[in-house]
């Protein structure tokens, strides 16, 4: 039989003892890093940066830092090891001045934060720190900054907790916890749901340290049972691994028991090994089997109640506590650890499932039709769908809809939306169960937009019942947004509006299209040349991403409106659609406008635009002879056509210009006749190639001469929006003093643009005497590339 549910005191009052006298490591400086390990010299000083697209976390999601133009945005990062003061130099990688600072000690270079606003684009910003003993790290840091929009926000409100839970943990040596044991759990969960597990590559990841610790907090307040016995209705054991005990969390209250469970699973390694408490030295798999195990004998044997959870073990049920062991038997049973619990432990809650649900559909407290409440019937459909049956989801659903924004005034009662637990209860509930409506409501976009509207500056959200602010609403609200960023469509772009005449080819262009997430891409367009018949897209007209309609539109004797359909698909199948109104008329067309391109240049180079390829379709054979008189140009997007003139005009945009430009040629013919619809746009891509970092590193020193001979590699970044390929550098400059051995490298391959980097084939040599005070840094190259259209180019006296 099982024992009695009495906790073990004495073993928690001396895990307590251990934890206040110091049994763990200290750490005086309060920086996270035990002070044994900072006082070691082969620790070196490492930089992080705030989550980013260079190095997105293993995991279901990550907080790739968006914006959008003109938002102040936090930059941030971090220094640890080292020794303070540290000095810190942001480079925000706009071509904007640097934000420099000092943090004085080690709880300051947490957080080394600079506020900056973007235009769009994407953008390589790094942080450079330099420790008191001369020590400099780099870390860099991609930004995507795209158009704003709802999911921009969501993900903006995700990065902006989690900075939140991340400045705000107490640690204790190698230990961390989120404001008490109870929400330390969640807010580990909270991490891992967004990709940033304690695995990670702590150079890439800012916050897998700090999981690491949290993860070792919870280890060092658990506790093992003893002997669990035989499940008294089946007959079976409690014991899976038949090693006489159980593992339990803190208190053995089983709400911090699922959400203990739930952090350990979320971990996705089953091999890693504890270190410290009383786990010290097992595997985190065999920790968890023995959290299921006690799960497993905690749930209540008899009566009404049995099947189901409460506080402590074999201690009744009701539906608030029921959710917690629940998720925690649900998230152990994912792979990679697959631990399920015994067949019986789901047969046992369907007697619970069908005792707590009233005909209402909803889900009492310790029965049914008692205090029935939205959260209470989250939680029954998440035992219903984990124990495969009993209950009715359907009529869960109903209830919710009647309830959606129902608000009794008390936990007890119909709340929903601003209440944290409510949320999360529903939300696990119906992603479990698969159901992404209820009734009209979209249950995630409803949560995310009162999320996103109401978050306090600091990062966190209002207390909402049982969830108070600070700590515990930052960890509930991402684990409600979880799990990862809400993905970011494509946007169709079906080109400009067209006035054509009956048969007269109309061609189409949807190049313009593009992704708000520039790590994904379209990959399908589709197109319906005449919405009034029907738009059908199982059958499109075309499934080019240009095309031509040969022949135009029917002449029916008088000017019509036809409205012309694009929607293009991503690689997830996210669709978007765009119009395009085609207007078929007698008589004088304007002409039709094609601004060449695409350009690529090096920064600083001339230009030729070629809009050559304009016409007019009133042209001869035409009876109105018509052609285009005057060809202008709009260089800098203020829609005026006054940049440049001509058909192939040169201009240049300067050497301070690295990104992209839209050009737009308006043309006009001997009619007069010319509009917007005219006008056509195309991109400039500039490519620009600096150096990021220097390896490979050898200095020599002749004791005899005092010459000191360097020999190097080089990385490139391309900050440009054109790749570039058969790379060579040669110094083109050196101060006074550097005699130059070897000054040329080569680069094989091609670097990607946008942040793209690769280090050199070869090394370059050079010497300089000692003590004459030599510059190196100025040190400048002539760099040669060729452009992704064959062309070549050069980037001169790029600094070392």
């Amino acid at each position: 039989m099982k024992k009695t549910s009495l906790h073990i005191l004495i073993a928690i009052f001396a895990m307590i003892f251990m934890t206040a006298t110091g049994a763990y490591a200290v750490d005086a400086d309060g920086d996270g890093i035990d002070d044994a390990v900072d006082a070691n010299p082969g620790y070196a000083l490492r930089v992080n940066t705030m989550p980013n697209g260079l190095a997105t976390p293993v995991g279901n999601g990550d907080s790739q830092p968006y914006a959008y133009p003109g938002l102040s945005l936090d930059v941030w990062g971090s220094a640890t090891y080292g020794t303070a003061p540290f000095t810190y130099v942001w480079n925000f990688g706009d071509g904007s001045p640097n934000a420099t600072g000092t943090a004085t000690t080690a709880t300051a270079a947490r957080n080394i934060s600079a506020m900056h606003t973007y235009a769009a684009g994407s953008y390589l910003a790094s942080l450079t720190v330099t420790d008191a003993n001369g020590k400099v790290e780099s870390s860099t840091l991609k930004l995507d900054v795209v158009p704003v929009s709802d999911e921009v926000k969501v993900n903006l409100a995700i990065q902006k907790a989690m900075k939140y839970l991340y400045m705000n943990r107490t640690v204790t040596g190698s230990n961390a916890y989120f404001y008490s044991y109870e929400y330390t759990p969640f807010a580990i969960l909270a991490f891992e749901d967004h990709g940033h597990r304690a695995k990670n590559d702590v150079t890439k990841d800012i916050y897998a340290p700090l999981v690491q610790q949290g993860l070792n907090y919870m280890f060092s307040i658990m506790t093992n049972s003893g002997a669990l016995g035989n499940d008294p209705v089946s007959g079976l054991p409690c014991d899976s691994n038949g090693n006489n005990k159980g593992v339990y969390y803190y208190s053995a209250n089983l709400y911090h028991q699922g959400a203990a469970m739930m952090a350990l699973a979320n971990t996705s390694d089953p091999t890693a090994i504890v270190s410290g408490g009383s786990q010290n030295g097992r595997s985190y798999s065999d920790v968890l089997r023995d959290m299921v195990d006690w799960t497993v004998y905690a749930q209540h044997d008899s009566g009404v109640a049995k099947g189901g959870w409460r506080y402590g073990a074999n201690g009744g049920a009701d539906n608030s506590v029921n959710q917690w062991p629940v998720l925690g038997l649900i998230a152990a049973e994912q792979p990679p650890f697959s631990i399920a619990a015994p067949a019986w432990v789901k047969t046992k809650l369907v007697n619970w499932i069908n005792y707590s649900q009233s005909a209402s559909g909803g889900f009492g407290y310790t029965q049914s039709n008692y205090y029935d409440n939205v959260a209470k019937t989250g939680s029954g459909i998440i035992s219903i769908t984990y124990a495969g049956g009993g209950g009715n989801i359907a009529n869960a659903l109903s209830f919710l809809n009647t309830y959606w924004n129902a608000d009794g005034g008390g936990w007890l009662y119909h709340y929903n939306i601003r209440y944290h637990y409510a949320m999360y209860a529903v939300k696990k509930g119906l992603q479990y169960a698969g159901i992404s409506m209820v009734g009209a409501h979209d249950w995630q976009k409803e949560y995310n937009t009162w999320y996103v509207n109401n978050q306090n500056s600091s990062g966190y959200w209002a207390t909402g019942y049982w969830i108070g602010a600070g700590i515990p609403s930052a960890s509930f609200g991402l684990l409600v947004m979880a799990p990862g960023l809400v993905e970011l469509p494509p946007v169709a772009n079906a080109g400009i509006d067209q006035v054509v005449n009956p048969g007269m080819n109309v061609t189409f262009d949807g190049s313009a299209s593009f992704h708000s997430d520039p790590t994904k891409h379209i990959v399908g367009y589709k197109w319906d040349f005449d919405a009034s018949n029907g738009v059908n897209w199982a059958a499109p007209d075309s499934t080019a991403q240009v095309v031509t309609k040969l022949g135009g539109y029917a002449d029916l004797g008088h000017d019509y409106d036809v409205t012309a359909t694009l929607q293009v698909t991503d690689e997830d199948g996210h669709t978007s659609t765009d119009i395009a109104n085609v207007h078929v008329q007698t008589g004088n067309v304007p002409p039709v406008s094609d601004a060449g391109g695409p350009y690529l240049v090096a920064i600083g180079e001339d230009i030729t635009l070629d809009g050559s390829g304009s016409y007019d379709p009133n042209a001869a054979p035409d009876p109105l002879n018509d052609h285009i008189v005057t060809y202008a140009w709009d260089l800098d997007g203020d829609n005026d056509f006054n940049d440049a003139f001509g058909i192939s005009p040169v201009v240049n945009f300067g050497l301070s210009f690295v990104g992209t430009k839209t050009v737009a040629l308006r043309v006009t013919d001997s009619y007069g006749a010319t509009a917007a619809a005219s006008t056509t746009s195309t991109t400039v891509a500039v490519s620009n190639l600096q150096a990021s970092s220097y390896g490979c590193l050898t200095q020599t020193l002749n004791r005899l001469t005092g010459v000191t001979t360097v020999t190097r590699c080089m990385t490139l970044a391309n900050v440009g929006d054109g790749a570039a390929s058969a790379i060579t550098a040669t110094m083109s400059s050196v101060p006074f003093g550097v005699t130059v051995i070897d000054g040329n490298l080569s680069w094989t391959g091609s670097i990607a643009p946008n942040g793209g980097t690769l280090q050199s084939a070869d090394t370059f040599r050079y010497s300089y005497r000692r003590g004459t005070g030599v510059d190196l840094t100025r040190i400048t190259w002539d760099i040669e590339f060729t452009d992704a259209l064959g062309t070549r180019h050069v980037v001169r006296n790029v600094p070392q």
